[in-house]
């Protein structure tokens, strides 16, 4: 016989969250696995290390969505129509989110802040990008070690647990800090480097887009994860945003090293380099590095 309803969910809010995760979570999935291979086609004489951390982060996306459909499995397969396996809190996939999604977000959210470094030595805004990351990482393991979830017997009452609701809102809204601080340094670090030379600034401006698009990005979604958590308490309509952040991730960190392949062609060899005054001091400013951040690794042939 099904389990009846939790208190206060009826059972469209209970399947229907994580179903939208399940299908962006595969989707996004997708999408990495396109991205993973271009990356492989064009740019296999990148770094070693690079490339064990691009395979690393696809292969921990593929444990993840392993697992998440397993949790798909048995909610709308092998207990098909029991609550209680939707809100079963021992599930693999679902207890494992926040961890694996800190250990994709934290070396991307790094890799951000060593161009940052790279192009302009800001201890201070590298060393505060890296410290939220970090906090994230932490605040993701202490959630799949089962911390937050010590006053909660199903995961229908976490919406309903201060505890529970307080990690998690510092989980999202670190992640979402961190985000809008990479994508509002670059911009704002970028612009300072535009020389009034038409190639040159046309190249900073590119960046500048594609860095606000894909920083924005997981940032708004971590806010929009972070307002449905504070803001729709007792319901899991964030739950989809747990799903996904990692994913997002992973795609943003791919597109940028595929963003290279079109960054590194410059039309003389004296457009790759330019001489910028900053303050009274002079910048020698690499253009191949302003659009990577990555010197070495050019596009296989």
């Amino acid at each position: 016989m099904a389990s009846s309803v939790p208190a206060a969910h009826s059972l469209d809010g209970l399947a229907g969250p994580p179903l939208i995760g399940y299908f962006f979570s595969w989707a996004l999935l997708g999408v990495l696995n396109v991205q993973i291979y271009l990356y492989y086609v064009k740019f296999r004489k990148d770094p070693v290390l690079l490339q064990c951390l691009v395979y690393a982060i696809l292969a921990l996306e593929w444990i993840q969505t392993i697992l998440l459909t397993v949790d798909a499995f048995e909610s709308f397969v092998y207990h098909y129509g029991d609550a209680a396996a939707l809100t079963s809190k021992d599930r693999p996939g679902w207890y494992s989110l926040p961890v694996l999604c800190g250990l994709v977000s934290t070396p991307v959210q790094w890799y951000f802040a060593w161009r940052i470094w790279r192009l302009f030595k800001t201890i201070a805004l590298c060393g505060t990008i890296c410290f939220l990351s970090l906090v994230q990482l932490i605040f993701g393991i202490v959630i799949t070690t089962g911390v937050q979830l010590k006053d909660v017997s199903t995961t229908s009452e976490i919406g309903f647990s201060k505890t529970a609701l307080a990690f998690d809102c510092v989980f999202l809204g670190v992640s979402a800090l961190a985000d809008l601080i990479i994508a509002v340094a670059m911009t704002i670090l970028l612009l300072k480097l535009k020389t009034g030379m038409l190639k040159t600034d046309m190249m900073i401006n590119k960046v500048i887009q594609f860095g606000v698009e894909t920083g924005t990005m997981t940032a708004s979604v971590a806010i929009i994860g972070l307002i449905l958590a504070m803001g729709c308490p007792g319901k899991l309509y964030y739950y989809p945003v747990i799903y996904i952040l990692s994913k997002l991730y992973a795609n943003t960190f791919i597109t940028n090293l595929l963003n290279r392949s079109t960054n590194r062609t410059t039309p003389n060899p004296s457009d790759a380099i330019r001489r910028v005054s900053l303050a009274g001091d002079t910048l020698q400013v690499d253009m191949e590095t302003i659009g990577d951040g990555i010197p070495l690794g050019k596009t296989a042939r």
